[in-house]
This record gives C-alpha cells, structure tokens and sequence, in this order.
C-alpha cells in the first residue's frame, strides 16, 4: 500500500502544511476548544461573554470547513 518512492509534489506539500494544527493531536485540538468554550462561558460581563462566545464559534465553523478544502488536482486519484 505504500510505494517505496511516496514522496508527495511539492504543491501537495505546501498545501498540507499551510492547514492550520497540522502537527497537533486530534486530542490536543479538541481539548484546546473545550477550554476556550469553558473560558468563554466563565466571563461576567454579558456583552464581553458573548462577544468571547461568537469568537469560539467562528474557531468551529472555520475548523468544521478544513476537510471541505478541494484537493488541489495533484492530491487527486
């Protein structure tokens, strides 16, 4: 399943390492969201809080679209 000679173009390369958290657990990832969602919630002020809980949910939502990211065509089989 894996070729001797597996190196990836270039072009695949640079667009792997560009993703955010790329060298990070899964783990480590998500335990960094839970902590935010937790200092988020813990904040007094009303108009802070929420603005500290918008701040959280864009985080997601920009997480949530990286595995929607199109392949660049040398990524493609």
């Amino acid at each position: 399943m894996h070729p001797a000679n597996s190196t990836l173009p270039d072009a695949a390369r640079r667009q792997i390492e560009a993703m955010p958290d790329v060298h990070r657990f899964p783990f480590d990832i998500a335990a960094s969201f839970d902590q935010q969602a937790k200092s988020a919630n813990q904040v007094a002020d009303p108009e802070q809080k929420k603005g500290a809980q918008q701040v959280y949910q864009q985080a997601m939502n920009d997480r949530g679209r990286l595995p929607r990211i199109q392949l660049s065509p040398c990524l493609r089989r």
